[in-house]
């Protein structure tokens, strides 16, 4: 059983800043919330984002470090970088915009597993397609109650987000039912214009619609560049992970790829022709 003392610890920070301005029973609420068992539970929850299943494990998710990349990102500078935190974003609202396969989904979980060990929010995690009814408001703040074990008090969301101790990670606008994105989007902008200090990204694929609100700052998923080819192909991991290469033409193909391949998929090579500069590669990914 792996020690959980330390995120344990983390997680409960945000809870004692928002508990400290409780008032009256409002302080029992989070007396309860710091509580060791409730904070294990909570850990639990937000832990499970961290698993996804592949196409290599179709029948149990695996863990996401097991097999992620470091993503970098480009803005407005032009310059790509790795990202390695919320806190590394140009602002509290922000659009992740890259085209299909460059994982902007992994990159999404990658981020909630560092705001949970950042001691400052409690992330929380949405796939927009689920909201069916566009009531995007009264959809987090049931999620959010529910994560937290407190559905009779949906309210709670309000308190962590307007003290900025929440991270909204809203994933896949582009996959919105195209009737309700107007509806989404305003649901969005309300949240960012209500919460200005709340940390909230959206990802979708460009030219969505929600990269022209003016008030988010759109922030781009960088392709793979050459000298980041044997890091990622040759990555030591035993789950033997697919993973998605953006190909730019760049003039750079995996053995066997079409030249006219956008998104390749990669399951583990099995012949003996490794990427140049590949050296160290493991013989199983070679």
């Amino acid at each position: 059983m792996p020690d959980i003392s330390l995120p344990l610890g983390l997680l409960k920070k945000p809870i004692e800043a928002v508990g400290a301005l409780a008032l009256g029973e409002s302080k029992t609420l989070f007396a309860r919330l710091k509580a060791e068992k409730n904070l294990k539970t909570l850990y639990q929850k937000l832990n499970s984002t961290q698993r996804v299943k592949t196409i290599w494990n179709v029948d149990r998710p695996i863990s996401l470090n097991s097999f992620y990349y470091p993503a970098k990102i480009r803005g407005s500078t032009g310059n790509a970088q790795t990202i390695a935190g919320l806190n590394e974003l140009p602002s509290n609202a922000v659009v992740l915009s890259g085209t299909v396969g460059q994982g902007k989904s992994i990159l999404l979980r990658h981020l909630v597993g560092k705001e949970i060990r950042s001691g400052e929010r409690v992330p929380l995690l949405i796939e927009l397609r689920r909201i069916a009814d566009g009531h995007l408001y009264e959809y987090i703040k049931s999620t959010f109650a529910e994560l937290m074990d407190v559905k009779r008090q949906p309210d709670i969301f309000d308190a962590f987000a307007a003290s900025g101790r929440v991270s909204l990670l809203l994933d896949g606008f582009d996959e919105v039912d195209p009737e309700q994105q107007q509806m989404i989007t305003a649901g969005i902008e309300s949240l960012a214009t209500r919460f200005p200090s709340a940390r909230i990204v959206v990802t979708s694929r460009p030219q969505s619609g929600i990269e022209n609100s003016p008030l988010f700052d759109v922030v781009y998923v960088a392709p793979l560049e050459d000298r980041d080819l044997p890091d990622f192909f040759c990555e030591d991991s035993s789950a033997r992970q697919t993973t998605r290469y953006t190909h730019r033409n760049s003039g750079t193909r995996l053995p066997h790829q079409r030249e006219d391949t956008h998104v390749n998929t990669v399951a583990g090579n099995s012949s003996n022709d490794c990427l140049p500069g590949a050296s160290t590669c493991p013989r199983r990914f070679c």
